[in-house]
This record gives structure tokens, sequence and C-alpha cells, in this order.
């Protein structure tokens, strides 16, 4: 429970900080980078002592679409839209998402993967379990308030995710 609680005080530190930092790290992306992958399709490894700066980019995407920021429009305000790629960059892995290499690796070397719920209380759709990964226990808790989802834990993936006022689908 402690793992998670740190994990949520990280999360926060990283929504404030990620705009901020996120520009310094793009700009050194190809020397904190080795071009070594860690995780396939995920992360590549990061040069030593450089890890501060690896967390806050966005691995993924870049193996993914070979640019820093996904290529579909319905991402991104139209305002950002027309700026440079630096722009749309920012505002994906920055203020849209951030540090999604922190939470890729904490997923897929510290977590592991989803085995089943160990203990489930409530509904379907409202409900606080206890999820078991490889490595650890950790909690989800979902519910519905005013047509909106609320979810904090972590999801099957292992990632941590923390989505208020969701629309319902």
């Amino acid at each position: 429970m402690m793992f998670f609680i740190i994990n949520i005080f990280i999360k926060l530190l990283f929504i404030l900080t990620a705009p901020f930092i996120y520009p310094l790290a793009y700009s050194l992306r190809w020397y904190i980078r080795t071009g070594e992958i860690l995780v396939q399709n995920y992360l590549y490894k990061w040069r030593k002592g450089w890890f501060w700066l690896w967390i806050y980019l966005n691995d993924s995407i870049y193996l993914s679409y070979n640019l820093e920021y996904p290529t579909e429009q319905k991402y991104y305000p139209k305002f950002i839209w027309k700026l440079s790629d630096f722009w749309r960059s920012w505002w994906f892995n920055s203020v849209r998402n951030n540090a999604v290499n922190y939470n890729n690796y904490t997923a897929f070397c510290i977590i592991g993967k989803f085995i089943k719920v160990v203990k489930h209380y409530g509904s379907d759709k409202n409900f606080f379990e206890f999820r078991q990964f490889e490595n650890k226990t950790l909690p989800a808790s979902q519910f519905y308030l005013f047509g909106k989802r609320f979810f904090i834990g972590y999801a099957k993936s292992g990632r941590l995710w923390i989505e208020l006022f969701k629309q319902k689908k």
C-alpha cells in the first residue's frame, strides 16, 4: 500500500513539473536514449545518470511513429496542431500525458504482468479491488458519480491511472 501512496505523490509531482522539465528532456533526447531497447515497443535504455530526465520522455510513441508525438490531430487543440513539432510533442508528452517512460518502466520492470484479482468489493462498475501482479499486489478503485467515471489505481496493464470526471461510455 505504501508503494501506491508514494506513486500517487510521484504522479502528482510529474503532473506539476512536466510542462517545465519536458523541454529540457526533449532537447537532450538523442543523448539520453542509448538506442538499446529495454522493453520491446515501449522503452529504450537510458544513459547512466540521465534517468531523472529520461522518465519525462515517451519512448513508446517514438517507437510507434518515429516521431515524438502521434500524428492524429484529434489529440491536440487546433492552435497547437498548427505549431511546430516541438509544441505538438510538448502538448502530448507533458500536458496531455506526462512521464510516460516512468509509468511504462514501473509497469514492465517493477510491477510485472497482471495475474488475477485477489479481492473484489462492490459491483462491476463501482468497486474497490486488489490486483495481483507478478511482483506486487496493488489497489484499484472505480466509481461513477453524476454520469462521470472516476478511476484511481493500477490498471490491468500495470500502469498507475488517475482518471477523474471521465465521460461515461
